[in-house]
């Protein structure tokens, strides 16, 4: 059962502790009952670290998962992220309800409920996201139905920290975006991110010009079965979708808004279930702005 316990956006991670004990981060310090094995990681591309905790025993009936970002985003968004990792176990065939506004350990949060079936045992969860001291926080809790479920006492453990935004160890946006990009990637690789049909393939960083540059897979689209028409009909349907898209992450996102700040271009290209590339759709600052 333990092969699932996956963390959010990464792997396995080495157990820190079998006793209980109070763990913190740069986010929030948090104690697990006696017999619970913890998981810590940060992840400096992506501005992130996170926490995973679960009992110990040979059934897992409760786990958890906390993440602290170091940018904005839209609460809701963030959740919808998330529920779109294909590689998170939590949420792997998951059936959700409705996200919605709670509250959670005195935060106003964006929160849905979830139930799930792992290795044939029957889970009931919740997840919350809340914007906090200019980043975000996901809180992620699930039990196997059946058993008393020991996340109240953890959540009420919890204590809120005022996080100190990293400085910057970037000499320009570029190369910011570089590390960004480059650990974006090495989490899609590991938790391939699709939603209808769609699989994100990469985030890059033009390095002749000013521009972010997303890649995208089609999974039930055939070139074959296209015509130059149908391809460039497409592009034009997809275009005004893509730009109020680009102009909601900008306030869900804050690399998005930065790249916005600083003029940059936003290409997109599409490939259908077997590589082979279909259309590009490019929106300049004159677009968005």
């Amino acid at each position: 059962m333990k092969k699932y316990l996956i963390l959010l956006l990464m792997g396995i991670l080495p157990y820190l502790s079998l006793a209980q004990n109070k763990v913190e981060n740069s986010y929030l310090s948090v104690t697990v009952p006696p017999g619970w094995h913890v998981q810590k990681q940060d992840m400096p591309g992506t501005k992130m670290e996170l926490l995973n905790f679960f009992n110990d025993g040979p059934i897992l009936y409760n786990m958890g998962i906390i993440v602290g970002i170091e940018q904005i985003q839209n609460p809701k968004a963030a959740l919808e992220m998330q529920m779109s990792i294909q590689n998170n176990p939590l949420f792997h065939n998951a059936t959700f309800g409705e996200i919605h506004p709670a509250t959670f350990m005195g935060k106003n949060t964006m929160s849905v409920d979830f139930s799930n079936t792992i290795d044939g045992i029957h889970y009931n969860g919740a997840a919350y996201a809340f914007n906090e001291n200019e980043c975000t926080l996901l809180v992620i809790g699930c039990y196997k139905v059946g058993n008393k479920s020991n996340l109240p006492q953890i959540w009420r453990s919890i204590t809120w920290k005022k996080h100190q935004r990293s400085a910057s160890n970037y000499e320009s946006l570029h190369e910011e975006l570089q590390a960004y990009c480059k650990a974006t990637n090495e989490n899609l690789k590991k938790n391939p991110v699709i939603s209808n049909g769609v699989k994100s393939v990469s985030l890059n960083v033009a390095n002749d010009e000013d521009c972010l540059i997303y890649t995208y897979q089609l999974l039930n689209a055939d070139k074959a079965k296209t015509t130059p028409e149908s391809l460039q009909s497409a592009a034009d349907n997809l275009r005004p979708i893509l730009l109020q898209e680009i102009k909601n992450q900008a306030n869900n996102a804050e690399y998005v808004r930065r790249c916005m700040d600083f003029n940059y271009s936003f290409k997109y290209y599409y490939y259908d279930k077997d590589g082979n590339f279909l259309i590009s759709i490019t929106l300049k600052p004159e677009d968005y702005q």
